[in-house]
């Protein structure tokens, strides 16, 4: 069986019976409570696979949580960074006060996203918004992007929109939906779940229930 069809067999059980929540999404819950995710207190031991697909749907939408799949892997983690990387890491090494772990001119892949990373973590930490625009790009065009986050959200941008305008109205809108920013404060519920689906699931899984969760740390933390 190929990994698309296991997949493809997860979701058709999951849909069909009351299957526990898979381990992987007890993980991605974990990241989404730590990137401000509404409802976390509505995680609990027990929830089923469409409970936690339904949680973490709506929280996707409210957050702005990086998918791992949008970050460099294997190989590609060690080619250079690009120059739009190493000046968006800056800005935000800027507004959080995190110090470059790195040299610039020799910076990779995974050097950048990962600072990167630690920079909007620390920003949700403060109570700051993880995304928002340069001086100079404020003024300019909303972007696509920008304009796809927020008809995920039933906003629709005016065309003369900017950047800043739809920075702040992104924000608006996820803090309707519950987001929160500033630490987060539901951490208990995720780690009741996340044990629950440990115990319950497959002998197969490598990961130990009884080790403790330590959250991801910036480079500045460890």
């Amino acid at each position: 069986m190929t990994g698309s069809e296991l997949s493809a067999w997860i979701t058709k059980a999951g849909e069909t019976t009351d299957m526990p929540a898979t381990l992987p999404q007890l993980t991605l819950a974990e990241r989404m409570v730590e990137a401000g995710a509404p409802n976390a207190d509505q995680l609990q031991e027990g929830m089923t696979w469409r409970a936690m697909t339904d949680w973490l749907n709506h929280a996707k939408k409210y957050t702005s949580y990086t998918p791992g799949k949008a970050l460099p892997k294997g190989r590609d983690r060690d080619h250079l960074a690009s120059e739009t990387a190493k000046q968006l890491a800056r800005r935000l090494s800027t507004s959080c006060g995190l110090q470059l772990p790195y040299d610039e001119y020799y910076a990779n892949k995974g050097e950048v996203s990962d600072f990167i990373l630690a920079c909007r973590a620390e920003l949700m930490r403060q109570g700051k918004p993880a995304f928002s625009p340069s001086d100079e790009e404020k003024n300019l065009p909303a972007t696509e992007g920008q304009r796809f986050k927020l008809r995920t959200l039933g906003v629709e941008l005016p065309e003369d929109a900017t950047r800043e305008q739809a920075s702040d109205r992104i924000i608006q809108a996820q803090k309707e939906g519950g987001m929160t920013l500033g630490p987060p404060i539901q951490r208990e519920n995720v780690q009741k779940a996340r044990w629950w689906g440990l115990r319950t699931s497959s002998s197969t899984q490598k990961e130990d229930p009884q080790e403790p969760y330590t959250p991801w740390k910036s480079p500045q933390q460890h």
